[in-house]
């Protein structure tokens, strides 16, 4: 045990330069992974939604119109 004891070399601390290239990939690899793995067809789909009935969610806030038209009741997300 004292021989690999004295054969041990202590740990070598990374240079600047490594905690650079480390520090710039990990956001790259995070937005990376955000933009080819994550889903957004559901966001699309609501912003469609909120552009189609925007309109009338104004009105009706603005007291315009009483009831909202039959159409908008078609999907339940608008």
């Amino acid at each position: 045990l004292l021989d690999a004891q004295r054969q041990i070399t202590p740990m070598v601390t990374p240079d600047v330069k490594s905690r650079l290239i480390v520090a710039a990939w990990i956001p790259i690899l995070a937005a990376m992974a955000y933009l080819l793995i994550g889903n957004r067809t559901p966001v699309f789909d609501l912003w469609t939604a909120e552009d189609k009935v925007g309109q009338v969610a104004d009105d009706l806030l603005t007291a315009k119109i009483d009831k909202p038209p039959s159409w908008a009741f078609e999907d339940g997300r608008q």
